[in-house]
């Protein structure tokens, strides 16, 4: 029978997780389950049965585990009684970001740096990754892994970069036996529900897990499942602020699927349009990020936005367009939107001045102060006996002391002409097309409405997203942003490319 953990609330679903012996294991929770507090009794186990051992704890950025998941960690490893090194009581079990005091034991293999290293009084080291420097750890030998959030990794980089890598020590002085020790190149995954296509891939521990469960180990935990230490106040204020979607995916850590067939964006690839590594660090002595800088963004170019107007939901998307030597980049650099306020702006009259001013505030160091603004010239037609719309962005802009180039003039191509033009720039069937990039630690917003819009079956963007009751984020309004500034600045060069795809199609749809 196996041991029980005392002293340490631990709920069914985490308890489970912890006595699971199983060499590949996988945690799916829903918000407030203690998916963080999971990793932490997890490592506090790695380091009390494998001293001296060097492992990974892998996040999407340094940002997500230097803010967020490593604080919980700690708190975590406290309910342990295991504390950080404290140099004037001369009491502690760790240290990070610093070399370990004279007195610990060394690990096998001591990291270059200390940097962004957890060491323990035993040897026991544990080394964060980011996905944004994996190639870093290509071709390392380590003796276990453990991924925070797991659902926004590549599938590719995981397997190929990090898991390949999971090898340790069999053999020799102070080896680990993999039969004996079941925490010896242990592969853990720690995840929320995914959100997108790419993301799915996490399902195939559990997949593994029913045709072998003697290796692979699969659980998933609703928000429902941590009632005793959450309470039942929190779970209904969930079931009130989230929408029947939210709560779906994020609390009842239910599956989304995305649009058969790719939707009105097949040619979309999340590998290929979006990227995450667009942070660079600074750090303290203490291996703590001291400043970020957003490397993404071209301080010596100006911004492009693209804006959609409604008076339920106004949206922009920021960007820069890059010329290179040879190839042209259209970034999409981040995505803000407004919702109506029931107290201070029930109708959404102010739903752009919101939209702008937030723009303004957070771009208020970038060296360049003009914009040129996208979008579809009909909104300026939609409230009847009002300001243009355009108008009233521009003179916004303007009152934020930024120069607004008002670029929305002109009718824009119909749905369905829109959905062959964007597919084949997606596609990059020619070089003179632009490469399309998608800053996904910004533009999460903007990623789902891609890959949830539908198409109709007359190759039209299909909208019934924006009047359900689900996250106007996640309706096609941003989508549409996009369609608006890729049609804006490059459709002459699609339409006088020659492509073959676009001249095949424009006959029969004129």
């Amino acid at each position: 029978m196996r041991k029980q953990i005392k002293g340490v609330y631990l709920n069914p679903k985490q308890k489970a997780f912890i006595l699971a012996r199983q060499k590949r294991k996988a945690f799916k929770g829903g918000r407030g389950v203690g998916k963080t507090h999971v990793i932490g009794a997890h490592h506090y186990l790695l380091f009390r049965n494998l001293p001296t051992a060097k492992g990974i704890l892998a996040s999407i950025t340094f940002e997500q585990l230097l803010s967020k998941t490593c604080p919980e960690m700690e708190d975590s490893w406290r309910d342990w009684n295991c504390h950080e090194w404290d140099p004037v009581s001369k009491t502690g079990h760790w240290v990070f970001g610093k070399r370990p005091p004279s007195h610990f034991v060394k690990p096998y293999k001591m990291p270059k740096s200390p940097e962004r290293c957890y060491f323990f009084l035993n040897g026991h080291c544990i080394e964060l990754a980011s996905m944004e420097v994996n190639n870093k750890f290509r071709g390392g030998s380590y003796d276990f892994l453990t991924g925070d959030e797991s659902a926004l990794f590549k599938e590719e980089v995981w397997n190929k970069i990090f898991t390949i890598s999971v090898r340790g020590r069999t053999r020799g002085t102070a080896a680990f036996h993999p039969e004996r020790n079941y925490m010896h190149q242990s592969i853990v995954d720690v995840t929320s529900a995914p959100w997108t296509a790419e993301g799915q891939w996490i399902h195939k521990v559990r997949d593994m897990a029913k045709k072998d469960p003697d290796n692979y180990f699969w659980i998933e935990a609703q928000t429902l499942d941590n009632i005793a230490y959450l309470g039942e106040k929190y779970i209904e204020n969930l079931r009130r602020t989230l929408s029947p979607e939210e709560f779906y995916v994020e609390v009842l850590n239910g599956e989304i699927k995305r649009q058969s067939g790719g939707g009105y964006y097949p040619a979309f690839r999340e590998d290929r349009h979006t990227t995450i590594d667009t942070w660079a660090y600074d750090w303290t002595s203490t291996g703590r990020i001291q400043t970020k800088r957003d490397t993404f963004i071209r301080d010596n170019q100006p911004f492009l936005l693209s804006m959609d107007f409604n008076v339920t939901f106004t949206c922009m998307a920021v960007c820069q367009e890059i010329q290179g030597p040879q190839t042209m980049e259209l970034r999409f650099c981040d995505n803000l939107f407004a919702k109506p306020d029931s107290v201070k702006d029930p109708d959404g009259q102010m739903l752009i001045d919101r939209v702008i001013d937030e723009f303004c505030m957070r771009y208020a160091m970038h060296p360049v102060k003009s914009v040129e603004l996208y979008g579809d010239a009909t909104a300026n037609n939609r409230r009847l006996g009002a300001r243009p719309m355009f108008d009233q962005a521009v003179e916004r802009f303007r009152h934020n002391g930024w120069l607004c180039l008002n670029r929305s003039v002109g009718k824009l191509p119909g749905h369905e002409m829109r959905h062959i033009l964007i597919n084949n720039i997606l596609s990059k069937k020619n070089l003179r097309y632009p490469n399309i990039s998608i800053n996904s630690n910004k533009c999460k917003a903007l990623i789902l409405s891609i890959i949830n819009a539908p198409i109709k079956a007359d190759y039209s963007k299909d909208k019934t997203s924006e009047s359900r009751k689900i996250p106007q984020e996640m309706a096609t309004h941003l989508s549409d942003v996009f369609d608006y500034i890729i049609c804006s600045k490059y459709a002459g060069i699609v339409i006088g490319s020659g492509d073959s795809i676009w001249t095949s199609l424009i006959p029969g749809r004129s």
